[in-house]
C-alpha cells in the first residue's frame, strides 16, 4: 500500500473501505496479553500500547516483533518508549536478515525454542498474531503444539 500511495500525486481521490476486523483485546477477559508480530503487522498493537498507557493498565503484556531488515522496523523508537510506559510492558524484537548496525536485537525468526523460552509466565494469556500467512500459521501451530488452547489466539493477518 505504501508504494501504491506514494505513486499519487497531491490532490488525488481514493476510495477507501473499512476498517474491518474484530481484533481487539478485551480487559474483562483477560489478564495477561502476548503479542507476536511480523513486519507492517505492528500497526494494531501500537493501538493496544496506548490503551494500556491511558488507562495505567498493569496487566502484563509482552510483545515479540520480528522484521528482516534493522533499517526496516516501523515505529522503532515509539515502540520503545510506549513499552517503557506500560508498567508490565517487555519488547523484544528479532531481525532475520540484516540487522544493519542496531546492536540490541535477536538474530533470526521468531521460532518454537524461541518462543517456548519467552511464553514462560504467559501460558494462560491471550495471544494476538498479525503478519503474513506464513507468519500466523507458524505462529499458531508453535503456541497449539506448546499447548495453547486455539480459543485464546487470535489473529490479524494480510495476504
Amino acid at each position: 500500500m505504501s508504494k501504491f500511495l506514494n505513486e499519487r500525486a497531491v490532490g488525488d481521490f481514493l476510495n477507501i473501505k473499512g476498517p474491518f476486523g474484530k481484533f481487539m483485546w478485551n480487559e474483562d477477559v483477560s489478564e495477561k496479553v502476548f503479542c507476536l508480530v511480523a513486519g507492517s503487522g505492528i500497526t494494531p498493537f501500537r493501538a493496544f500500547f496506548e490503551y494500556f498507557i491511558d488507562k495505567k493498565l498493569s496487566n502484563p503484556i509482552k510483545l515479540l516483533y520480528s522484521c528482516g531488515y534493522g533499517d526496516n522496523v516501523i515505529f522503532e523508537k515509539e515502540l520503545e518508549e510506549l513499552v517503557e510506559q506500560i508498567q508490565n510492558g517487555k519488547y523484544l524484537l528479532s531481525i532475520t536478515r540484516d540487522p544493519k548496525g542496531m546492536d540490541r536485537v535477536r538474530s533470526g525468526r521468531i521460532d518454537a525454542p524461541y518462543l517456548s523460552e519467552q511464553i514462560i509466565g504467559f501460558e494462560d494469556a491471550n495471544y494476538f498474531l498479525c503478519g503474513t500467512p506464513g507468519f500466523i500459521t507458524a505462529m499458531i501451530n508453535n503456541l497449539v503444539e506448546l499447548g495453547t488452547p486455539r480459543e485464546k489466539i487470535k489473529r490479524e493477518q494480510w495476504g
